[in-house]
């Protein structure tokens, strides 16, 4: 007897936007065929009020939308520059209001999800799993937000706290949305997240996440797919770094394709990756929608 095979599920993800998201998007997106919607942050450019701004037009699209909040969303410059010079008083002052200005991307999100150490439902039989917010790859960043809202303080409580999320996870397929990926898919500048900004390189990653992601194969769930961003498809030497694998059966996926909207020969195109779940496992394929 033969069994009919369930309708693919088609899920659309977006890389680091950098203010790169219009009205344009939002019909395209609200006329699709997508089940929903991934955003893998970084929502401004170097104005980081701006966020806010491009959240309330995501508002508008009407398919459920998973934002993972990245270093540049609801934190500051001063901030951000204290982060990653490592300056500890400038981190915990800059850290002290940032969970009042995540409840404001939320407010301007309207009815999407601005997500982190949270599991979600994206159909019947898959779910998903969203990691540390804010990541920045190695270490553990804006401690001191974690710390407050999540009782996060150590990279440590953060696997604990990512493995327990997917214990807890009702379902048995998933897909793991963070703003950085994890460790262990190479260390150089061109892999996807391997350091182009230091010399030598090395695998920016974040343990944490790979723990999680080893954890829920070890409980005989079936990891679909990995979606990240934050280490721009584009190094900082110019070249063009591996965007998606498949690596033990799992699609490991960088979206940040920066710029997001762009012309070539006068032609204007908006990019996102469109991720299809069957039966028998998932596909990725890269979005380039003309939009004149």
């Amino acid at each position: 007897m033969l069994t009919k095979e369930r309708m693919s599920l088609k899920i659309a993800i977006l890389g680091d936007v950098h203010s790169a998201f219009d009205a344009r998007d939002v019909v395209y997106f609200n006329a699709s065929e997508y089940a929903a919607v991934l955003c893998v942050g970084d929502l401004p450019g170097l104005r980081h009020s701006r966020a806010y701004d491009v959240a309330r037009t995501m508002s508008n699209v009407k398919k459920p939308f998973f934002l993972m909040p990245g270093n540049h969303d609801a934190t500051t410059l001063n901030q951000l520059l204290a982060e990653l010079g490592g300056v500890k008083p400038l981190m915990r002052l800059g850290g002290r209001g940032q969970a009042e200005r995540v409840q404001r991307l939320r407010g301007a999100l309207g009815q999407g999800d601005v997500v982190g150490y949270s599991s979600h439902s994206l159909s019947d039989d898959v779910g998903l799993i969203a990691a540390r917010p804010h990541a920045m790859g190695q270490t553990l960043t804006f401690a001191t937000y974690l710390e407050e809202v999540f009782n996060v303080a150590t990279m440590e409580e953060s696997e604990e706290r990512l493995k327990e999320l997917v214990s807890e996870c009702p379902h048995q397929r998933l897909v793991f949305l963070g703003h950085n990926g994890p460790t262990g898919l190479g260390g150089e500048p061109t892999d996807m997240w391997g350091c182009d900004f230091k010399s030598g390189g090395g695998d920016w990653g974040d343990p944490d996440l790979r723990s999680a992601i080893e954890y829920a194969k070890s409980l005989g769930k079936e990891v679909l797919a990995v979606v990240a961003g934050h280490m721009h498809q584009v190094t900082k030497q110019g070249v063009r770094r591996q965007w998606c694998c498949q690596k033990e059966g799992v699609w490991y996926v960088n979206a940040a394709h920066v710029p997001r909207i762009f012309k070539t020969e006068g032609v204007r195109f908006h990019h996102h990756v469109c991720l299809t779940i069957g039966d028998h496992g998932a596909k990725v394929e890269e979005q380039l929608v003309e939009m004149n």
